[in-house]
């Protein structure tokens, strides 16, 4: 069972593929005497139709001892039998040259010809898995890095408090971080609509690169509240203990040792590799920034009094007031808001009334912190966040764990015909801002619904009489129709205690 770590970036996009980065799979124009050039071009169903998933378990056992014999354990003796190549391992050793080969000049496999094309399948696909695995642990390292850098300016910006980070922020940034990498990662390698992935491959590499790096979170977090500094120093260990730890899978990979997500075989099964064009690190770390910026913005909210109103028909005139234009999205003909309660309980009654504040409601709505800086750094939107929080809301209410985050990027990743990652921030686990919808007050003859929803300012508070005039007092049904979600709600959006029913009864 994947931890709760893992849980992401991978709601984190259909990876760019740029054809100047694609890896070479032949010598170019044909070479006289070349017993592979009619291998080249080759397709995952090649592989498939001539099952070198099976030939491939037989070379295992047969070269049993040669494997174990060698430094390199499987890549090296592959390489010693296919290439006559001693050096050959594709390990991350600091080599830049020990995992190529020229198809034509270098593959002296003496066998059959069906051994020659095996040969070949699996050469290419190990060293494209190698390049796989550089790329995304020098992506995963700057993200990390410019999250580290970023932090302080995020927090100061969209959290209250500037100088300390309460642990649930913590731990759902780091929870974030093990997710979008997860789920760009795991999308990167199944290389797009093209590669015939079988969910067992997206399973291994999903589980194979989170189980590299979700326990060097999991080692830096305690219940200690820690200030903007000390996070971002700690974000600055773990990018270089990821590096680290992404090159050691890649290692334990070459060498055919066993990761919970399986043997190399797991990861080149139905030729995921074979023809694996490579990936532009430029686009993937743009993408990982994106979630990790959007992530972490989520989940300095979420320690907050912020949520989401809406539910009636886009531009309001229901008679249930009108939200804040500058935070609210059209979805389905239906509009929302987003909200931030700012309490002023400090402040009684009657010094409320004197300087205009609305009284009785201990507070007003106003704008998120940090709204008006939102998506200066990225292109993610209010909209987006709007979006993401209801595309979550609709699928699992105010439940959405970790281990759901997991689990449902699991299942679209194993789903090849889907891409989370394309959707951005915009993918449900993304934002998780609690959602009321509100729009049963249309229907219902209730007192002061023309106060339900109401832009922002510092006269400005909603009324929520959410019950019939004979009954407001006990039928709280503002979310949903429902007494039950409108108190699940509150709970979600650290709304308890405001008294936003206050003067229904007048």
């Amino acid at each position: 069972m994947l931890s709760p770590f893992i849980a992401l970036f991978f709601w984190i996009v259909a990876l760019l593929f740029t054809p100047g980065l694609a890896l070479p799979h032949n010598d170019g124009p044909a070479t006289p005497g070349c017993a592979v050039q009619k291998f080249f071009d080759q397709t995952p169903q090649d592989w498939v139709d001539h099952r070198t998933d099976e030939w491939l378990d037989d070379w295992f056992k047969t070269h049993d001892s040669d494997i174990k014999a060698n430094h390199a354990g499987f890549a090296g003796a592959f390489g010693r039998w296919a290439l006559e190549d001693p050096d050959w391992s594709c390990l991350d050793d600091g080599s830049d040259s020990n995992c190529d080969f020229s198809p034509c000049h270098d593959i002296c496999v003496n066998g059959t010809e069906d051994d020659v094309r095996h040969a070949y399948y699996v050469l290419e696909s190990v060293r494209r898995l190698h390049d796989y695995h550089t790329v995304v642990a020098e992506a995963f390292s700057v993200s990390v890095d410019y999250a580290a850098l970023n932090l302080a300016t995020w927090v100061q910006a969209f959290y209250k408090d500037q100088e300390v980070v309460p642990v649930p922020v913590e731990k759902e940034v780091f929870n974030a971080l093990s997710t979008v990498l997860g789920i760009v990662a795991g999308v990167a390698a199944l290389g797009g609509p093209q590669i015939a992935a079988t969910a067992g491959v997206a399973n291994a590499v999903f589980a194979g690169v989170t189980n590299a790096v979700t326990p060097l979170f999991g080692q830096h977090l305690d219940d200690t509240p820690k200030k903007v500094a000390e996070i971002g120093k700690i974000l600055g260990d773990i990018s270089v203990e990821a590096a680290q730890a992404l090159s050691d899978t890649n290692n334990k990979l070459m060498k055919g040792e066993s990761l919970k997500s399986g043997d190399i075989r797991s990861y080149l099964a139905g030729g995921s590799f074979v023809s694996f064009e490579g990936i532009n690190k430029s686009a993937l770390i743009d993408k990982l920034n994106r979630q990790i910026y959007a992530l972490t913005v989520n989940a300095i909210w979420r320690a907050q009094p912020v949520f989401i109103l809406g539910g009636g028909a886009c531009g309001d005139n229901q008679g249930i007031g009108s939200g804040p234009r500058e935070a609210s999205l059209c979805r389905n003909d239906r509009a929302w808001y987003l909200y931030y309660w700012k309490e002023t309980h400090s402040l009684n009654h009657s010094i409320r009334k004197i300087f205009g504040f609305p009284t009785g409601h201990g507070g007003h709505v106003e704008a998120p912190p940090g709204l008006d800086t939102f998506g200066n750094s990225s292109s993610i939107t209010v909209s987006d966040a709007i979006r993401s929080s209801l595309e979550t809301y609709d699928a699992f209410n105010y439940d959405y764990t970790p281990e759901t985050r997991t689990s449902r990027a699991l299942a679209v990743i194993e789903d090849i015909s889907k891409d989370p990652s394309a959707q951005g921030p915009v993918w449900e686990g993304m934002f998780t801002i609690p959602v009321c919808d509100i729009s049963n007050a249309v229907f219902r003859d209730a007192r002061h619904r023309k106060s339900t929803l109401v832009p922002y300012g510092h006269k400005k508070a909603p009324t929520w009489c959410a019950g019939d005039e004979s009954q407001w007092d006990n039928s709280w049904e503002l979310c949903s129709g429902s007494s039950d979600q409108f108190f699940a709600f509150l709970e979600a959006a650290h709304l308890h205690g405001m008294e936003f029913w206050a003067g229904c009864e007048h």
